[in-house]
């Protein structure tokens, strides 16, 4: 500014995210639920959220609009989440669809919560490779408890 130029200005958009703490405020929730729906345990998701941050802060600008932070955060989930599976089950599982996540990124109401947990479950075992589906179906079958239960899924592990 010292060589006689003007300072320059942009317009700020009412659609543009003015600092971090309100992207992290606007967005925190929705990526935790979609977290939590693909991994399954609190723990789990709240790392992978506060991950999801960790990794966009440094390239994502707040010169864009909030589609576009959410659209890049939405991109930085699948990396994270591919990331974890692959730590967790040597494979990737890069999946999110808007169509089947929606319910996750957006608030669900307390009656949906209870009624969706069978479809949600189903899903995310559907998911899954068929070895690590069957080992958990195993693990979760209450009727499969006590010694033949336990023969069986002592038999399908070590196939």
């Amino acid at each position: 500014m010292d060589d006689g130029e003007s300072p320059r200005l942009r317009v700020v958009d009412a659609d543009a995210y003015l600092d971090w703490e309100t992207v992290y405020r606007d967005n925190v929730m929705r990526l935790y639920r979609l977290m939590y729906a693909r991994v399954g345990n609190r723990a789990d998701a709240e790392d992978l959220t506060s991950e999801v941050f960790r990794t966009a802060l440094g390239p994502l600008h707040l010169d864009v609009s909030k589609g576009e932070v959410r659209s890049y955060l939405l991109v930085t989930a699948r990396t994270v989440l591919a990331s974890h599976w692959t730590r967790h089950l040597g494979l990737p599982v890069t999946s999110i669809d808007p169509r089947w996540d929606l319910p996750y990124l957006t608030e669900p109401s307390r009656a949906d919560q209870s009624s969706e947990a069978h479809g949600r479950a189903s899903r995310i075992l559907a998911a899954l490779p068929d070895r690590y589906r069957r080992i958990l179906e195993l693990r979760l079958d209450g009727s499969r408890s006590g010694p033949g239960g336990e023969r069986a899924r002592r038999h399908f592990v070590t196939q």
